[in-house]
């Protein structure tokens, strides 16, 4: 489009609105009430937000159209000269989008786009002045002052919008914004007349989240530079299945998992109506690998809410938000999406192994919540269904298994678990939760399934259902006549004595069959005696076998002697000994 056509082109959607307002003058108060809403709320506050959202949105439509795959797409806001300078790569505006930015709620983005609503670019209001637009080959004018003082005079009103008109730019003025980015497809500069609002536009370059790169199809980068030149460089890069995001010198690391949902509900696109309702949703799940983890994770709609999520992580959907789109509200279409959301949370999980943690995947369960009125309440109650039914949680061996496939171990100690499992075979592995599991504060996550999963099957006693086991189970799936073994039983069992209170080790240690025998048998303590071979005993009790009677014995682990184990904590008695207390409670048999 040529400077006269566009010219042209503004002066008729001009003349167009103020015909608009001829025949229906209650818009212009309405209008005039709409930007009023905006600047009271929380688009009042998001310029630079907004406009990297605008300027991202650009650069998906061209990506969508088939952009060059040569073309880096970039994003650059500037402070400078009273002035805040947004240019981006991306599609131009169209003729239909120049109409939107004269308009409200009528956004013509894509749904699969981040703008929705039409809004935001209205915030701009706050600086108060002048906003000169230059994009592919069109340019024009916003003047907030010159659109009201207009409306005022020719329809003696009081209140009048100030983004409803534009005016035409001459080319000199087009071609110097153009030249400062000679690179942008767009530039965007909105004059500063509000010398206040400069420190908040430098806080929210300072502050601008470098994650917002994470849920973007393609990758951009960014430079944000405040009023002091300071300027933030940031940027995405992909390896393998991670994402690496910069800001500046600062780095880290995320694993994003994405699906494509269809909302078919009808309340739930009742609620949504026309603003938020999309045919299809996009939902991403974003986990940082390394460094710090929010535990609690926070709702994202592009940019991120103050809602948390009670799981880690970020959640980036396109909720339903307050008007100050700071916070998810409750809703049908809410709803919809954290149902949708916890699906791809429990199928994905399994992408979150470590092979030196197997038990990472418990990281992402949910977090106790405080109120069942909190807004992810839903969102927490979805997940935990669908973890009883998936394969998260990684058995003694590694391998991944349903919950109710595996037992708890007795005591919710991993350094009792990991020691169990290096004397335990591979098939009594299978059946436990891997040790890695018990690390605080993955134990209270698997306790809060099983309870669960109690309610689910109240009846079976077959199926462990995350259930703990005995101990005098759990210590009989590693016993062993064989020696070596069976000193690395008697060694499990002074640590797990010393995870005990007392009262609970005299309950059940008396029905540990862990002693091995001279006859080859396992013996519980109070069938065991301390003899020597040729001595005699009465049937029914079996003499310690002589390679566990040697305090010289030589283990490889630097602990205690087989021989002092048996003496205390299992109190197995010599030939001869009435000490009763040597017996747990049990009186000592009469030789």
């Amino acid at each position: 489009m040529d400077g006269l056509g566009m010219n042209s082109f503004i002066s008729g959607l001009r003349e167009k609105r103020l015909r608009a307002y001829e025949a229906s003058p209650g818009d212009i108060k309405e209008h005039f009430g709409i930007e009023q809403n905006v600047l009271a709320g929380g688009y009042g506050y998001r310029q630079v937000l907004e406009l990297v959202q605008n300027g991202a949105d650009a650069i998906l439509e061209a990506y969508e159209d088939g952009a060059s795959k040569d073309n880096s797409p970039h994003i650059e806001i500037l402070l400078s000269d009273s002035c805040l300078y947004a240019a981006n790569t991306g599609a131009p505006f169209s003729e239909e989008g120049i109409e939107a930015l004269l308009s409200s709620h009528s956004s013509p983005k894509r749904g699969n786009q981040i703008g929705r609503f039409g809004l935001g670019f209205k915030s701009l209001l706050r600086l108060d002045g002048k906003i000169t637009i230059s994009s592919g080959d069109k340019s024009f004018e916003l003047d907030p002052d010159r659109c009201r003082a207009k409306l005022r005079d020719q329809f003696g009103v009081t209140d009048a919008p100030g983004l409803r008109l534009a005016w035409e730019i001459d080319e000199v003025k087009a071609q110097s914004l153009q030249a400062r980015f000679p690179w942008a497809t767009s530039v965007v500069c909105a004059e500063i007349t509000s010398g206040d609002f400069l420190l908040h536009l430098d806080h929210e370059i300072n502050q601008f989240p470098v994650e917002f790169l994470l849920f973007l199809p393609t990758s951009v980068s960014l430079a944000l530079q405040n009023s002091s030149e300071n300027r933030r460089e940031l940027y995405r890069l992909s390896e393998g299945r991670e994402l690496k995001i910069h800001d500046g010198q600062v780095e880290s690391r995320w694993q994003v998992i994405e699906k494509v949902a269809s909302i078919s509900d009808e309340e739930a696109k009742n609620d949504a109506t026309h603003v938020h309702s999309r045919d299809e949703v996009p939902l991403a799940w974003a986990m940082r690998i390394d460094g710090k983890r929010e535990d609690a994770g926070r709702f994202w709609s592009f940019f991120p809410t103050q809602s948390l999520t009670a799981i880690p992580g970020i959640l980036n959907a396109p909720w339903k938000l307050n008007s100050d789109r700071n916070a998810i509200i409750p809703g049908e279409w809410n709803k919809a999406l954290m149902s949708e959301a916890a699906k791809l949370i429990a199928d994905e999980l399994p992408q979150f192994i470590k092979d030196d943690d197997p038990g990472s995947p418990l990281d992402a369960f949910p977090r106790q919540l405080e109120r069942k009125d909190e807004v992810a309440s839903h969102l927490v109650e979805a997940l935990w269904t669908c973890l009883k039914d998936r394969a998260v949680i990684p058995d003694a061996t590694g391998r991944l298994r349903h919950a109710h496939e595996l037992w708890l171990h007795p005591r919710e100690n991993k350094d009792l678990a990991y020691q169990w499992a290096d004397v335990a075979c591979e098939r009594k592995r299978k059946r436990f939760v891997h040790p890695s599991c018990l690390a605080r504060p993955r134990g209270g996550r698997l306790k809060a399934l099983a309870e669960r999963l109690k309610s689910q099957d109240s009846t079976s006693n077959s199926c462990p259902n995350l259930r703990n086991r005995d101990p005098k189970d759990w210590f009989a799936g590693v016993a062993s006549s064989e020696i070596s073994q069976a000193i690395q039983v008697l060694q499990l069992v002074e640590a797990f004595k010393e995870d005990c209170k007392p009262s609970e080790w005299k309950r059940f240690c008396s029905t540990l069959k862990v002693i091995a025998c001279e006859s080859g048998r396992l013996q519980t303590p109070d069938k065991a005696v301390l003899v020597p071979r040729e001595e005699q005993l009465p049937q029914g009790f079996d003499p310690v076998a002589k390679g566990l009677c040697n305090d010289e014995v030589s283990i490889s682990t630097p602990m205690e002697p087989p021989l002092t184990t048996l003496k205390e904590p299992l109190y197995v008695r010599p030939n001869g000994s009435t000490l009763s207390s040597h017996f747990c409670g049990c009186e000592p048999p009469i030789f």
